[in-house]
């Protein structure tokens, strides 16, 4: 985790600096994929506080260049991130990669976020995801 953070910190700044001169390199799936797999484990602190039935799973799919999804499942007494799961989710959040690196790094703002995304299921669980902060930008 330390290395990924390290990763995710430079991929950050970079980016930063790429789109001040509207370059956009660094959004490529081999290297968007790491940084957001990182990220989503921020999920985890997110939902922390979150109740919900044992097995509950949440969906986050991220769109774009690199498109991916990850499993979020109550436990009998926390919230895991797991690779897949066959489970049926009570909540699906979808959002570009670009609106996902963004919100976990709070880039754009709480309402740019959510008219970016979209809830499928239950609406009150699937909000929690906005609540996610990976790296304060």
């Amino acid at each position: 985790m330390h290395l990924a953070r390290e990763y995710t910190e430079h991929w950050m700044h970079h980016q930063h600096i790429f789109e001040a001169v509207g370059i956009e390199s660094l959004k490529s799936r081999r290297l968007m994929l790491p940084l957001l797999t990182t990220f989503a484990h921020s999920l985890q602190r997110a939902y922390h506080d979150v109740p919900a039935p044992q097995d509950t799973l949440v969906l986050l799919r991220f769109t774009g260049e690199a498109a991916s999804e990850f499993h979020l499942i109550r436990e009998a007494d926390r919230w895991r991130l797991v690779a897949s799961s066959d489970r049926s989710p009570a909540a699906t959040i979808t959002m570009t990669d670009d609106t996902a690196w963004r919100l976990f790094t709070k880039g754009i703002s709480l309402e740019a976020a959510r008219s970016q995304s979209m809830i499928e299921g239950d609406q009150e669980l699937g909000q929690h995801v906005f609540n996610a902060v990976a790296i304060l930008a």
